[in-house]
């Protein structure tokens, strides 16, 4: 082995215990990526509120409304209002059985004077919320960034130098192509995780005020016979529809059968007359 050689599979070596030094002291440096003072030997431990955490939160939402589209748009435009946009949104039944879901992405700086506005469409009947504190995870990801950029820039570093022949060449090239893929990695993972902290997910359903128990003795009584009708007149298309579907092989069953009825009547016909002498 040559002396540039040898040079090139120390350097790459040395590359790769960096990578494995800097994985575990990634951890310890989730206080600084994320702002939180470390805290001294000795002391008392910092309380968890006094530190600005990176909070991935959701809420889940079911409102009442007289008029479920209407309280959909309504909830449509305070999302724009708030900065924020609608993912999914669908609209389903009629009348009384009328509802609406949407998935709401808003800032989370605008989560509570949004969740405040939303008492003004509706009725709230259900209303959760879920807190995941992803601080670590950030900060971990924020580390392994850095770590695999530096690898990068003494990589490049070596590679300008071109003191080591064709295959330590391609092997640090190598190197440098999966480094910038994990960049690339970690980047998007990096990227996605900010938006879902920036923004907070909401789950809202909206749903028709009128329901069966709300209304009087008649009231239930005219609509269960109006659903009745109505149920019944679906039959009788369902009905129609199969009998004109199967009219014609209806009609040549009849021809057949009228056919086969005159070749018996025929045949008997002939095997009753007396033969003649």
């Amino acid at each position: 082995m040559n002396v540039p050689h040898r040079l090139l599979t120390v350097a790459l070596v040395a590359l790769s215990l960096s990578a494995c030094r800097d994985r575990s002291e990634a951890p310890s440096k989730a206080d600084a990526a994320t702002g939180a003072p470390a805290a001294a030997k000795g002391a008392a431990p910092i309380a968890p509120g006094a530190l600005n955490r990176a909070m991935r939160i959701s809420v889940n939402l079911a409102l009442v409304a007289k008029d479920v589209d209407a309280s959909a748009e309504q909830v449509r435009t305070a999302v724009n209002e708030a900065g924020g946009y609608v993912s999914q949104s669908q609209l389903a039944g009629e009348q009384d059985s009328r509802s609406a879901t949407l998935q709401a992405k808003v800032p989370a700086d605008q989560l509570a004077a949004f969740r405040q506005s939303l008492r003004g469409f509706g009725t709230v009947a259900q209303e959760s919320e879920k807190a995941e504190d992803v601080t670590e995870q950030q900060a971990d990801i924020k580390a392994r960034v850095r770590n695999a950029k530096a690898q990068e820039k003494r990589l490049l570093e070596l590679l300008s130098d071109r003191t080591g022949n064709l295959a330590d060449v391609l092997t640090a090239e190598k190197s440098l192509a999966e480094i910038r893929e994990t960049i690339e990695r970690l980047e998007a993972q990096e990227t996605t995780l900010d938006k879902q902290i920036a923004f907070a997910t909401l789950d809202i359903r909206i749903s028709s005020d009128r329901n069966e128990l709300a209304l009087s003795p008649g009231e239930r009584i005219s609509s269960a016979f109006g659903k009745g009708f109505t149920v019944a007149g679906e039959m009788l298309v369902v009905f129609g529809v199969i009998l004109v579907g199967a009219a014609p092989s209806l009609v040549m069953l009849g021809a057949l059968a009228y056919a086969g009825y005159r070749l018996i009547r025929l045949f008997r016909g002939r095997k009753a007359a007396p033969v003649r002498g």
